[in-house]
């Protein structure tokens, strides 16, 4: 049976977070990765060097993708296959990718895998909705302010979209100390050596 559409507004503002450094946004990262289902498009903007790329990194983790994660600027595209295939769009040559994506069709997008666009913004008129859409921001050399919002189809949303869309406002209210991904606190054992940070962020 389809879900129930709710009576919440499609689309809302989920919250803020800022980042102390690039493994600390690679765990937020993976967190949001681990909640993310079939069909899930996330539209991602921010300078150059914000750190989408380390972004998608942390995301493709959470999707338990463990192939290498680069910035797909001159491909166009790169896959990643987890427990959902990940679709890696890089829309800096906003011609081409473009052309890409009006292609492939918002259907195509939205159907089966994970898709995640960087400089989604200079794409956002081919996106299908719904999206999530994440914005990194300069705060100092390491730190970044990350922004969040859920962008609903022209219609109420799903039991399925409000309950993601809550869970991602959850861990954006949780306080600074709060455990991450791979911590003693969660994990009962010491993390993992952190990633080391691409000199490309």
């Amino acid at each position: 049976m389809a879900a129930e559409p709710s009576a919440e507004p499609a689309s809302r503002e989920l919250g803020v977070r800022v980042s102390a450094s690039p493994e600390e946004t690679e765990q937020l990262a993976e967190r949001i990765g681990r909640l993310a289902h079939a069909g899930l498009v996330v539209a991602l903007d921010g300078e150059l060097g914000a750190g989408k790329t380390c972004f998608v990194r942390g995301f493709a983790r959470g999707l338990d993708a463990h192939e290498p994660v680069t910035s797909p600027t001159y491909a166009l595209q790169h896959v990643y296959l987890g427990r959902h295939e990940l679709w890696h769009f890089d829309a800096w040559r906003a011609g081409q990718g473009a052309a890409l994506l009006a292609e492939l069709g918002p259907e195509e997008l939205g159907r089966g895998s994970v898709v995640v666009v960087e400089w989604a913004a200079r794409v956002r008129e081919l996106l299908p909705a719904p999206r999530l859409e994440v914005e990194l921001a300069h705060v100092s050399e390491r730190e970044r302010r990350l922004s969040f919002a859920w962008r609903g189809a022209h219609r109420p949303a799903t039991q399925a979209e409000r309950a993601f869309a809550d869970a991602i406002a959850r861990i954006l209210r949780e306080p600074d100390g709060a455990p991450r991904v791979g911590s003693a606190a969660l994990t009962g054992k010491p993390p993992d050596e952190p990633p080391r940070e691409d000199p490309r962020r």
